[in-house]
């Protein structure tokens, strides 16, 4: 049975940058590590070997070379812990 990443793959919709529920942002890891937005997953997505909501850690940049910024959900928690000490 084809999960929801299969699906938009086969109706040709762009992924999601967000999980449903909850608003998380969607990272999409290809098999040699590079980090996607859901833009450049969409125009490659055979490349894709994982997807994952982005709970935590710091804003990174698509590796697809859109240059989008994405934004964990939660921050990055290592910063929080340095602004404290």
């Amino acid at each position: 049975m084809p999960n929801q990443f299969e699906n938009h793959v086969a109706s040709g919709e762009t992924l999601p940058c967000v999980t449903f529920p909850g608003a998380y942002p969607i990272i999409y890891i290809t098999l040699n590590g590079a980090i996607l937005c859901a833009d450049c997953a969409s125009k490659e997505p055979k490349e894709v070997v994982k997807h994952d909501a982005y709970f935590e850690g710091p804003t990174i940049e698509c590796d697809g070379g859109c240059g989008k910024m994405i934004e964990s959900a939660y921050g990055n928690l290592e910063e929080v812990v340095k602004d404290e000490d």
